[in-house]
């Protein structure tokens, strides 16, 4: 009996709390998202790593009109062999995490209330975890380096409820010829395509 009672008060609780937050749709402000991120285009980070997972989390701080403009960021994982780009490394395995913070401009109309386009500038921090061959610990290779570089990121959003959404978006990421790179775009251009679900609160 007591746990009858307690799952109806649950219920209660949980349609209190679902129709407090559809009833304050436009005051939301605060979003969290999972997206499967995949590379895309003519690149050495599509060659070599396997992008697994990408988790987002954000926060819009000010309406101008139809444009509420926020700040979000994202941490993308992924791992793969650094011999796939058809050259011999010392290097087994490489593991990469990618951190995005970025400003970002959404549309929010009552001509497309569901349907929210947006543009994102901001930064992107790659740090790299490789594992070296065996024979090959004294040699002085960087088994730990970082990259960076600038992020322009387009996405769109569709509202599927008052909390639930799903997302596709594009980013670009041009990284920085201080680390070492080879100053072709096929080392310093990463296209990455995501998709994902998301909630907001």
């Amino acid at each position: 009996m007591r746990l009858a009672t307690n799952r109806i008060l649950l219920s209660f609780l949980l349609s209190g709390i679902a129709f407090s937050l559809n009833a304050q749709l436009d005051n939301k402000k605060i979003h969290f998202g999972v997206n499967y991120p995949s590379a895309v285009g003519d690149n050495a980070f599509k060659e070599v790593q396997d992008a697994t997972i990408d988790l987002e989390a954000g926060f819009d701080f000010v309406t101008v009109g139809p444009v509420k403009f926020g700040f979000s960021i994202n941490v993308m994982f992924s791992d793969g062999d650094p011999n796939d780009l058809g050259e011999p490394t010392p290097f087994r395995k490489s593991r990469s995490t990618l951190v995005q913070p970025r400003f970002n401009a959404t549309l929010d109309t009552k001509v497309l209330p569901k349907l929210h386009p947006s543009l994102g500038l901001g930064y992107t921090f790659q740090s790299v975890s490789n594992d070296l061959k065996l024979g090959r610990e004294d040699m002085g290779f960087d088994e730990n380096p970082s990259f960076d570089g600038i992020n322009v990121n387009f996405g769109l959003r569709y509202d599927l409820i008052s909390i639930l959404y799903i997302k596709a978006q594009y980013d670009y990421i041009r990284l920085s010829t201080e680390q070492g790179f080879v100053d072709s775009d096929f080392f310093r251009n990463i296209g990455l395509l995501k998709f994902g679900v998301g909630a907001r609160f």
